[in-house]
């Protein structure tokens, strides 16, 4: 036989479980902050940017294509994301800040190279659990690739913009996030235990939610009586 749930027969479970809920949502949340706050390392993020402009020994009389050398400048910053990547910069910014136990795939996983769209503009950030190591990075792989890439590329259009400063604030976890979540995961979990439990619960408390129940009058009750009492 179908069994017919009714929101209100989902509220009556909820409230009549409410601490249970409250208390679940705080441990977990408890735990949440406390994981994220104590166990997680705090990450940092550094950031440099850096612009493609034109060749320094672009001479006057080129003005008129100037649309045309945008054009080119946005299509470069593609070239020199995956350049800033290479071995050869990585390497050289290992060894200048001696980066002891750093491989390429470690570098890899800490800097990311960005193109900001519709512009000649080059972010490079890095994220560190050491706020300064993540700003030397940053600026140290900006200057090498700006050196390097005159060779590479044979020309002289790259310059820094803003260098990267010393982050105060880390980036991650984000404590007050996880924690909300963490303790509404465990308020949606709570409330579903809860409903669930009342929805199969095969006892009754009173005569009147048996009659609710099953629509029937109540026709005698049989006394709880313990050994030993009259």
């Amino acid at each position: 036989m179908e069994q017919e749930i009714d929101l209100l027969e989902i509220w009556q479970a909820i409230r009549k479980r409410i601490i249970f809920i409250l208390l679940s949502m705080i441990i977990v949340g408890g735990l949440t902050f406390a994981v994220n706050k104590l166990i997680i390392p705090a990450k940092y993020e550094a950031k440099t940017t850096m612009i493609i402009g034109k060749p320094n020994d672009t001479s006057a009389n080129q003005n008129n294509i100037e649309f045309n050398d945008v054009m080119v400048n946005q299509k470069l910053v593609t070239t020199y994301s995956e350049i800033i990547k290479s071995r050869s910069i990585a390497d050289q910014v290992i060894k200048i800040l001696d980066l002891k136990n750093f491989d390429m795939a470690r570098y890899h996983g800490m800097i990311s190279v960005n193109a900001i769209k519709d512009t000649e503009v080059l972010s490079v950030s890095v994220v560190d659990t050491i706020p300064a190591r993540a700003m030397d990075m940053a600026n140290t792989t900006a200057q090498i690739f700006q050196k390097e890439v005159k060779g590479i590329m044979n020309i002289d259009n790259v310059k820094i913009l803003d260098e990267a400063t010393l982050p105060k604030k880390p980036v991650s976890p984000n404590v007050l996030r996880n924690t909300i979540i963490g303790a509404l995961i465990a308020g949606i979990t709570a409330s579903f235990i809860a409903v669930f439990r009342e929805l199969n619960k095969d006892t009754y408390s009173s005569t009147q939610q048996l009659q609710n129940e099953f629509g029937i009058s109540v026709i005698g009750v049989i006394p709880n009586v313990k050994r030993g009492e009259n």
